[in-house]
C-alpha cells in the first residue's frame, strides 16, 4: 500500500537481521537504521512504538512527519462512513456487535482495525470501495495517538488506567484515547459514550463533537416500547455487555438503521451473536460440576469487577494476577470482599500479592484468599475450594506477559488444566 501511495523511496527499519523486507524492500537495522530514520521525511511507525519516546521526538524536531497506519487510513477515508470504536475495555465486542447489526439489517459493512481486516490492506489500486459501505474500526490508544482526522462516528466504551508505560501518564493516556475524536466538529461528529468514563468527563465536554449517552434499563436493553432484551435472552453475560450492545444499537441508528422501527432485526442480530474468545468464555465443566471460564482479556481491575458481577448468584473462585504496572487494586479487593455469594480468590504473581494485601488490609469478610506460586497451583487450589456448581474464573486484572507470551498462551494453559479434571 505504501509503495503505491508513496513515498518514492521506501525503506524498512527494524531490529531484525534480515537483509530485505517484504517484496524486496530494503531493510536497515542498527546504525544504518538510525541513519535511514534521520534522513526520512515521513516515518510510519508500528503502533507498539510509543510516540512519546525521545527518539520519536527527535525525529519530529528534525522535521520528519511521524505517523501510523491508522492515521494514514483515516485520512484516506475522509468523507466516507467510518465508525471508530475505542475504549479501555469493550471495544472489540462493541465493534463486532455493530458489524453484525449492520449485516443483519442489510447494510454493507467491513470490520477492520485491531479486530477484523488490517486497515492498510483496505487501501490500494486493486481494493474495491463500493459506495455506502460502512467501515467499523476498532482503534487502540496507540493508534489513536497518531490520528489527525476523526472518523465520521465515534464510540467510546469505557476508560480505566491502562498502558501507562506506553503513554507515560494517565493524563496522556486519556488525551491519546480521545485524540481519535479531536478532529471533527460538533455539527458533523457524534461520539456515543458508555457509562464508565468518569476519568474523562471534563475532557469529553471539550471535544469538538456532540456526545451522546445510550443507556440500559434495569430489566435489560429496551429495543422498542414493550420489547426488552433481558440478560438471559442473548449469549453474552454481564451488564457491561448489555452496555456494549446499547452502544452498538445506538451507532447503528446513527448510521440510518431504523432500530426502533425494526426491533426484530436488532433482536435477531444480538441473540445470534457469537461471543468473542477470552471474554467470559465457558471452556467446559469439570467432573465435579465446576465451570471453567476464560476471561484472560480482563487486564485491568475494573474489567474483573465486571466479570464478577456477571455471576451474580453463583459461587466464584477467581484467579487474579499478572504483570504489575502499578495500577490500583482497591476497587477489585472491595468487590471481592463485598460479594454475598461464596467467593474465593487465588492470587498469582506479580499483582496477586497486592490484591491479597488489599484484602487483608480491608474490613473483615468471608472471602477466602490464598497466594499461589503459579497458575497450576492456583487452579488446583480453586478446584478444592469452589463449591459444586460454582465457577472457576480466570480473570487476571493484569496483563499476562510476566509469565506468558500472550493471553492466548495463558488461556491455553488454563484449558489444559481443565482437561486434568475431566474424564476421558
Amino acid at each position: 500500500m505504501l509503495r503505491h501511495h508513496g513515498p518514492a523511496d521506501l525503506v524498512l527499519v527494524d531490529d531484525s537481521p534480515a537483509a530485505t523486507g517484504p517484496q524486496g524492500t530494503p531493510l536497515r537495522t542498527g546504525a544504518a537504521g538510525a541513519a535511514a530514520l534521520a534522513a526520512a521525511e515521513v516515518v510510519v511507525k508500528s503502533p507498539g512504538i510509543s510516540r512519546h519516546r525521545p527518539d520519536v521526538a527527535r525525529l519530529e524536531a528534525g522535521g520528519a512527519v511521524v505517523t501510523g497506519g491508522m492515521a494514514i487510513w483515516l485520512e484516506a477515508m475522509a468523507g466516507t462512513p467510518v465508525v471508530g470504536v475505542t475504549g479501555t475495555k469493550g471495544k472489540s465486542t462493541t465493534a463486532a456487535l455493530l458489524h453484525r447489526l449492520l449485516e443483519v439489517a442489510g447494510v454493507p459493512a467491513t470490520l477492520a482495525g485491531n479486530i477484523g481486516v488490517p486497515v492498510l490492506s483496505l487501501l490500494g489500486p486493486d481494493v474495491p470501495r463500493p459506495a455506502g459501505r460502512v467501515h467499523v474500526v476498532e482503534v487502540s490508544s496507540y493508534q489513536a495517538a497518531d490520528v489527525s482526522c476523526s472518523p465520521s462516528l465515534g464510540v467510546l466504551t469505557s476508560l480505566h488506567p491502562e498502558h501507562l508505560d506506553w503513554h507515560g501518564s494517565l493524563d496522556r493516556y486519556l488525551d491519546d484515547k480521545l485524540n481519535l475524536f479531536a478532529h471533527g466538529s460538533r455539527d458533523d461528529l457524534r461520539v456515543l459514550v458508555g457509562p464508565h468514563v468518569e476519568l474523562a468527563e471534563g475532557r469529553l465536554g471539550r471535544l469538538p463533537a456532540t456526545v451522546l449517552r445510550p443507556t440500559v434499563a434495569e430489566e435489560g436493553l429496551v429495543l422498542a416500547p414493550g420489547d426488552v432484551l433481558a440478560p438471559s435472552q442473548w449469549p453474552l453475560a454481564g451488564r457491561h455487555n448489555l452496555e456494549n450492545a446499547a452502544l452498538a444499537v445506538a451507532a447503528a441508528g446513527a448510521l440510518g438503521v431504523e432500530v426502533a422501527e425494526r426491533p426484530h432485526v436488532v433482536r435477531e442480530a444480538l441473540e445470534g451473536f457469537v461471543p468473542l474468545a477470552h471474554r467470559l468464555t465457558l471452556l467446559g465443566r469439570t467432573d465435579g460440576g465446576l465451570d471453567f471460564v476464560d476471561d484472560t482479556l480482563s487486564t485491568v481491575p475494573q474489567s474483573t469487577v465486571a466479570a464478577l458481577a456477571a455471576f451474580g448468584h453463583r459461587a466464584v473462585t477467581v484467579i487474579v494476577g499478572g504483570h504489575d504496572r502499578g495500577v490500583d487494586v482497591g476497587e477489585l479487593a472491595a468487590a471481592l470482599a463485598g460479594r454475598a455469594e461464596p467467593t474465593a480468590v487465588a492470587c498469582v504473581p506479580d499483582t496477586g500479592a497486592r490484591v491479597a494485601e488489599a484484602l487483608r488490609a480491608g474490613p473483615p469478610s468471608a472471602t477466602l484468599a490464598t497466594e499461589a506460586a503459579d497458575l497450576d497451583a492456583a487452579v488446583a487450589w480453586a478446584v478444592r475450594h469452589t463449591p459444586p456448581g460454582g465457577v472457576v474464573l480466570l480473570s487476571p486484572a493484569a496483563p499476562s506477559y510476566n509469565r506468558y507470551r500472550s493471553h492466548e498462551e495463558l488461556s491455553s494453559r488454563f484449558a489444559e488444566l481443565l482437561a486434568r479434571h475431566r474424564s476421558a
